[in-house]
């Protein structure tokens, strides 16, 4: 769990003067995958043959006849050389006898051959809200943003003109391109160079996801969404603007549920002072970790205390839960749509080794869809889908908190606020807790017993 407990600083929210922590949360970032056609400018090296046609043009020595006792080639080796010039647009040929052209001149003097060629240049990407090109990287982009979760509106059309107001940008990227190309293909003797944006072959839209906090002002309780690497605030702005606007894109970040609004949006929950302090502690000596001295032995023992986790760790715990070597892992949740949609991946990883008990409100939104999509991906692993059990609960047994009980290993427990903003919307708050107490494992285990039995 070493990387795990090492992973924790990026979770750590920035220092906010005047504004509360709400959540952290992902926000899908709009991106155009792009492919232009364009014209390549080469530079090649004269051949010997073609250099020595081109110097005999310039001493006037125009005849082909006369070329073939100068050279000592026949007369078809001669009648190909000639017709490659002639389509390189160094030599013109009227009846047996060549002029030398404009074009060919420079190559006599230059020592070199220039030619244009149309290319077509793909997988290029551009930001659709900071207009930065960037080409194909190991970035996982998706077709649409994960439902749940907000995503921003493109602030800008990708047409040519921008392409060619760009024009910088792309270059860079081709030439850092074809250096890239030649470590793995020998490269061919000249100098190849972006000439010309002739028009755009393709685009299609892309999203990719990157985290933010979210924090609420104390005194006007406007909402403050601070990303990671977004040093001009750019995100922050977009993200202030869209939520003024209303946009549909935006709406995902707040709660649309009225019904669970009007119960739950006077809910405050109080405090556990020494989880809190736990938390901190542990906080405040991974942050000391790189200035000081400070021992692994004592960052664990905070670790592996009863404390308040941080938005975000829940998924790396899960992801990592198999070395607890556990029997079962139980998940009880009122979100249980968002839950495995986070964690998808991790679960169908540990399914063959592990049992999984989902329990979930039977009406929760969208849950049926998710279970179904769950199982295809389990079609053809017989181990997994026999390690895996669903609990619907009908409207009388209906849960409000969150458990997930790792056995033998954890047990998290999840509380949950609404957080009113200045326009009168709700973002949902999750306050998590985790404890390793065997007791406490086996106490929250007990309370599900009934229906998994």
């Amino acid at each position: 769990m070493k990387h795990v407990i090492e992973s924790i600083h990026k979770y750590i929210p920035p220092e906010n003067v005047g504004y509360v922590l709400v959540k952290r949360t992902k926000v899908f970032i709009p991106y155009k995958e792009f492919g232009i056609n364009v014209l390549e400018r080469s530079e090649i090296p004269l051949s010997f043959v073609h250099e020595t046609v081109l110097k005999l043009l310039a001493e006037d020595v125009c005849n082909v006849e006369e070329m073939v006792n100068v050279l000592g080639l026949e007369y078809d080796i001669l009648k190909e050389i000639i017709a490659e010039m002639a389509i390189a647009d160094l030599v013109v040929v009227s009846e047996m006898s060549l002029i030398l052209t404009a074009k060919g001149k420079i190559a006599l003097q230059e020592l070199k051959k220039v030619t244009v060629k149309k290319n077509q240049v793909n997988e290029l990407y551009v930001n659709m809200i900071t207009g930065e090109i960037e080409s194909y990287s190991n970035c996982l982009y998706y077709d649409r943003p994960i439902p749940g979760y907000m995503y921003f509106d493109q602030t800008f059309d990708l047409d040519i003109q921008f392409l060619r107001e760009k024009f910088s940008s792309v270059e860079k990227i081709y030439e850092k391109d074809k250096e890239e190309e030649s470590i793995f293909v020998k490269k061919s003797r000249g100098e190849t160079s972006l000439y010309r944006i002739l028009d755009i072959a393709y685009q299609k839209i892309k999203y990719m996801s990157i985290s933010c906090f979210v924090f609420v002002n104390e005194e006007t309780a406007s909402l403050l969404l601070m990303f990671d690497d977004d040093k001009l605030s750019v995100y922050s702005t977009i993200a202030k603007s869209q939520i003024n606007n209303r946009t549909n894109s935006i709406k995902w970040l707040f709660e649309s549920n009225r019904e669970f609004i009007a119960k739950n949006k006077s809910i405050r929950h109080e405090i556990d002072v020494d989880k809190d302090k736990a938390r901190n502690k542990l906080l405040s000596l991974i942050q000391q970790k790189s200035k000081l001295k400070v021992s692994s032995q004592e960052i664990e023992s905070y670790y592996y205390s009863d404390r308040y986790l941080l938005d975000g760790e829940i998924a790396d715990i899960i992801r990592e839960c198999h070395e607890y070597k556990p029997q079962k892992l139980v998940i009880a949740s009122p979100h249980m749509r968002q839950f495995l949609q986070d964690n998808l991946t991790s679960l169908i990883n540990m399914l063959p080794l592990i049992k999984i008990i989902l329990i979930y409100n039977k009406d929760e939104y969208g849950m049926d869809k998710s279970k179904e999509w769950l199982v295809s991906q389990l079609k053809n692993d017989n181990k997994g889908k026999q390690n895996i059990a669903f609990f619907p609960l009908d409207p009388g047994q209906k849960i409000n908190t969150t458990q997930i009980i790792c056995h033998p290993g954890f047990v998290i427990n999840t509380l949950y606020e609404l957080v009113e903003d200045d326009m009168n919307q709700f973002v949902l708050k999750e306050i998590s807790d985790i404890s390793f107490d065997l007791d406490k494992i086996m106490k929250a285990l007990k309370q599900f017993e009934q229906i998994i039995d």
